[in-house]
Order: structure tokens, then C-alpha cells, then sequence
């Protein structure tokens, strides 16, 4: 593969995984969310990934008019008054772990279609890679004032329902639960119009209960989920990554779980990032030995 085409080829697939997940159909909800993955010598894990609630997240909100802002605290304190044991408390920006921002155009998707919300969490382990070590440490979600475009190639407005029913969807995925249930009365279902409903309960005050997300929290997080031994030689290249990273004291490993992608990184004091991308997500759980760990541009510069 060519430096540009590979350069495409990471670019295509860092899209697909700021996309929040989709869902397989066991009856336990944690069944249908996507896991964070972490392997090193050729054994791979999958396990659950939450904020810790021992204290608060610091949130910031961004791209808001006075009425959006009250609106999103009001999503805030929803998932707050849920049980899970989250808080939250509003800090600048900079020193934000959450970040909410409203933006006006639709937001793009891994297929090339748009929509109205977009979340990226990032989980961390200790330096050793601990898979009981994990916990979420940042996360951003965007959410539209517009969906589409239509038939006709127009933007729809979002109503408010909508809108805030999209808001309280994607802060679900930025607590933890990366995938979507198909069914039953719970925000984390994917259908539009099931997120008009919840919209409409909360400005209705209304009770809003996730158990997909009770059930997540209701476990420490780090909780395995299952483990494969790969074949030989198969994290090599991780492996050695991973070395180099604990040697020189630089953040991670960070792992994102995504709909059809998975990434496992580090990041220096510089804001530079070493990772790897795992593609076919879905397939990779029902058959864990077809992982494929593809280094991106900066990390193959590293092993060379």
C-alpha cells in the first residue's frame, strides 16, 4: 500500500470509529454494547469501560445560546439523577473531561450519509496495561441542529425534541455504553423517532431510566468480558509499541470502541499519537483469531 493511500485507508477508518456503536442482540444489555479491546502477546481481552463516580466529571459547553445551555444542564442532571452514581460540575473548557458541543450543520458518517450526533470516549488502562485498571478519562460529543440532508438534498432543522432527545442519546454513549439497542424503553435505543419520545419526557419532566446503562455501572469498570488467544507473532508490532511507550513514560494505552472500528493509542506530552486500528469490529468479536492490528502513519515511522 502507498503512503497516501495507506494515509486514506487511516484516515477512512479514524471516521468510522468517531462514530457511536451499533448493537448485537443478547438479552443482557452489556451483551449488546461494543467493548474496549486490549491484547498484547497474543492474548486479546474485551471488557466493559465507565467513569469512575468517586468524584465528579468536569463538563464544559460549547456553541450554545443561554436557552441550549440550560437545556443541556438539564440533560446532565437527567443522567446525574439516574442512579449510576455519576455527578457532574461545570469547569472551563481547558480543563474539561466532557465536553458538549452544539454545532449547526449535520455531522458526517463513517458511510458517507450525515447525522445529528457524534461521540468519542477514550478509556485508559495503567501503564501496564491492566485490563482491571480501565476507566474513562475524556470524552467529546457534538450534536446538530440539523439532519439530513432529504430526498430533495435539504437540511431539516431538528425540533427540540429531537434535538435534546439526540443529546441525551449521546451522552449515554460518552458515559460508557458504546452500541445501540434495538428495543425496549431505553435512550440508548437508535431509532430518531424513539429519541423525539425521550426528548419530549424530558421537557415534559418526565422519569428517563437507562437499564443498559444501570446495568453498565452496576459492574466495576474494567469487568472482563471475554479473552482469545491469537496466533503467534499476532501483536508484535503492539508489543513493541507498547515497550517503547512504558519506557518513555508517555500516556496510555487509550482505547476507543466505535461501530465498525476499534483503536488502541498512546500520546505524548506533545499531543502526538501512536496507535493502531482494528477494523471489522463485529467481525473481530464473533471471531477473535482474524484480528488484524494496522499501525497508523506515525507508529509504523516508530518501528521503522
Amino acid at each position: 500500500m502507498s503512503g497516501a493511500s495507506r494515509a486514506c485507508f487511516i484516515a477512512f477508518a479514524l471516521l468510522v470509529l468517531a462514530i457511536s456503536s451499533c448493537a448485537t442482540t443478547p438479552r443482557d444489555p452489556i451483551g449488546r454494547m461494543h467493548p474496549y479491546l486490549w491484547a498484547s502477546h497474543d492474548q486479546l481481552h474485551w471488557f466493559s469501560c465507565r467513569w469512575e463516580t468517586d468524584q465528579p466529571i468536569g463538563f464544559a459547553i460549547l456553541g450554545t445560546d443561554e436557552l441550549e445551555t440550560r437545556q443541556l444542564r438539564r440533560v446532565l442532571d437527567l443522567w446525574e439523577g439516574m442512579g449510576l452514581g455519576v455527578r457532574f460540575v461545570e469547569v472551563p473548557a481547558g480543563a474539561a473531561q466532557l465536553t458538549l458541543a452544539a454545532v449547526d450543520g449535520p455531522l458526517d458518517r463513517d458511510d458517507g450519509s450525515q447525522g445529528a450526533g457524534r461521540t468519542i470516549t477514550d478509556c485508559k488502562l495503567d501503564p501496564d496495561g491492566d485490563v482491571a485498571s480501565a476507566r474513562l478519562v475524556r470524552a467529546s460529543v457534538e450534536v446538530a441542529r440539523a439532519a439530513g440532508p432529504d430526498p430533495l438534498g435539504k437540511m431539516r432543522p431538528l425540533g427540540r425534541d429531537a434535538w435534546l432527545g439526540s443529546w441525551v442519546h449521546e451522552v449515554g454513549h460518552a458515559l460508557g455504553y458504546q452500541g445501540h439497542l434495538r428495543r425496549g424503553d431505553d435512550p440508548m435505543r437508535l431509532e430518531p423517532d424513539f429519541q423525539r419520545f425521550v426528548g419530549q419526557r424530558l421537557m415534559a419532566a418526565e422519569p428517563v431510566v437507562s437499564g443498559a446503562l444501570q446495568t453498565l455501572y452496576a459492574r466495576p469498570s474494567g469487568s472482563l468480558l471475554g479473552s482469545a488467544r491469537l496466533p503467534p507473532q499476532r501483536t508484535a508490532d503492539l508489543d513493541e509499541i507498547h515497550a517503547i511507550a512504558q519506557q518513555a513514560g508517555v500516556e496510555g494505552p487509550l482505547l476507543r470502541a466505535g461501530d465498525r472500528a476499534a483503536r488502541l493509542y498512546w500520546e505524548d506530552s506533545r499531543g502526538k499519537q501512536y496507535g493502531f486500528l482494528v477494523l471489522d469490529f463485529p467481525g473481530v468479536l464473533r471471531e477473535p483469531e482474524t484480528i488484524v492490528f494496522f499501525p497508523e502513519q506515525t507508529t509504523l515511522r516508530e518501528l521503522r
